[in-house]
């Protein structure tokens, strides 16, 4: 009974995880068939190299939504997001980098959401306004923390690497939320003024 908690958190992250996992996955896939009219103005060199594209977005974000609804146990227990990492299939070595960022995209885009609805939401003097943000800023980074994984275990399946980094995820998203807030401030990116 100890150990109950624990389980029933690590359940509902590993649950949500996969509902955004999912969520970002079947998006992807919509924007790439929603692009069809834009590949159809290019040259003919153009809608072959964008069509691979497609196929390609298409390929592993199908793989990724098979990947984290299967389960490795007869009870149907949800697996841990560190084991559908290390399930990844392995790529030649000339194809992992493509695999990486491809996942680690994915990752840096969830960190986008979160300086994006940090800057339509303006800088707050609340502290309670500012805690709330960053508490969704988190809890986006550490849904979407399996995707770092999978750029990790695109190049090794190293147990006590994916342990490790799966461990500190709390500490890592904490300060990679923190970062997000504030990318603005070290950043060469536009400012839109109020």
């Amino acid at each position: 009974m100890k150990g109950l908690p624990k389980q029933i958190l690590e359940t509902i992250e590993g649950i949500a995880g996969r509902i955004l996992g999912a969520a970002l996955a079947v998006s992807a896939i919509l924007v790439c068939f929603l692009q069809i009219d834009e590949i159809q103005k290019l040259n003919l060199f153009g809608q072959i190299a964008s069509w691979l594209l497609v196929v390609l977005v298409c390929l592993m974000e199908t793989m990724y939504v098979l990947l984290i609804l299967t389960t490795s146990n007869a009870d149907a227990v949800i697996s841990p997001i560190p084991e559908v990492a290390m399930r990844q299939p392995r790529l030649p070595k000339l194809l992992r980098p493509i695999a990486a960022v491809f996942w680690l995209a994915h990752f840096l885009f969830i960190i986008a959401l979160i300086y994006i609805s940090h800057e339509s939401w303006g800088t707050s003097s609340s502290w309670a306004v500012w805690s709330g943000e960053y508490f969704l800023a988190f809890l986006f980074d550490f849904l979407a923390f399996g995707y770092l994984l999978f750029a990790v275990t695109s190049f090794t399946k190293e147990a006590k690497i994916i342990s490790n980094l799966w461990k500190h995820r709390a500490l890592i998203s904490s300060l990679i939320a923190l970062l997000s807030m504030y990318a603005p401030s070290f950043l060469p990116i536009q400012h839109h003024v109020n």
